[in-house]
């Protein structure tokens, strides 16, 4: 009997995600407790995108309508195991299942709904927070446990989380609604930050996004592109699979490492491009 069963979200014609995902999980060396299920993706042009109203449009309709659909099919086939939705450009490693079980196992159930293994971090500022509390892991060896009701730091994203196997319907409840408003990640980010459901961010993240995902499925504008490619960056630098910090880069100064570089081209960049809100 699996202990997680991971449900990947893939559309027929998205050959290259789903063996992107496929050979990450391969190589990651997965316990049998770990089961990978693909779901078929709701397409844009599906008659199930009709059935919701809102001002949405099709695009995020479907993607909403495809999780939606992985915790439904989770009900319907009476797992009695924790769900894990991921979009298929998400990328894990070896630690990835030994951290995750090691928390399922030991966080009590009735203190969560969701568990996100990794997060949208959208803001420049926010970044150096995250950069530090990944050397305090690296420092003591503590996974990070973040409650995110009424966390003060914006995030997004749901590429990657786990739905506790008691709160299947209870994320129905809130989630299969007939009006769709904003991207379903926002929307379970209002529902956590404001305690309906008990949401929690696992630091260093434990997946993270695959090259794939720099060819987006979705059609934004030059700007967000740009943006959304440097934040994907920053989510590598920062997840448990990536490289330990290295000092190559000057023998008589030690604290400046590839990581240090790396860190300070996205904080930098971002930041060039988010001035504006300032």
């Amino acid at each position: 009997m699996a202990e997680v069963d991971i449900f990947y979200i893939n559309l027929e014609k998205a050959v290259e995600r789903r063996r992107s995902i496929e050979e990450s999980f391969e190589k990651s060396a997965f316990s049998s407790a770990w089961v990978l299920n693909r779901f078929n993706a709701i397409d844009a042009s599906s008659e199930l995108i009709k059935t919701r109203t809102g001002p949405d449009g099709p695009t995020l309709k479907a993607a909403w309508l495809s999780h939606l659909g992985c915790v439904k099919t989770a009900i319907e086939r009476g797992l009695t195991s924790h769900l894990l939705i991921a979009e298929d450009d998400t990328e894990f490693c070896a630690a990835t299942e030994q951290y995750a079980t090691a928390l399922i196992r030991h966080k009590n159930p009735a203190d969560w709904d969701i568990i996100y293994l990794d997060a949208f971090i959208p803001n420049a500022v926010d970044m150096p927070w995250f950069f530090k509390l990944r050397h305090k892991w690296l420092r003591e060896g503590d996974l990070q446990l973040i409650n995110l009701k009424g966390f003060n730091r914006a995030f997004a994203g749901a590429g990657s989380y786990i739905v506790n196997n008691a709160s299947l319907k209870k994320f129905v409840e809130f989630i299969d609604i007939p009006y769709f408003q904003g991207p379903i990640d926002l929307v379970l980010r209002r529902l956590i930050l404001d305690g309906t459901l008990k949401g929690i961010l696992a630091f260093p993240f434990l997946t993270t996004v695959a090259a794939v995902a720099e060819t987006s499925q979705v059609q934004y504008e030059d700007e967000r592109i740009v943006q959304d490619r440097i934040i994907n960056n920053f989510r590598r630098l920062v997840w448990i699979g990536a490289e330990p910090p290295s000092t190559e880069i000057d023998e008589n100064n030690p604290k400046l490492t590839k990581e240090i570089l790396a860190f300070q081209a996205i904080f930098t960049s971002l930041l060039a491009e988010q001035m504006d809100w300032f």
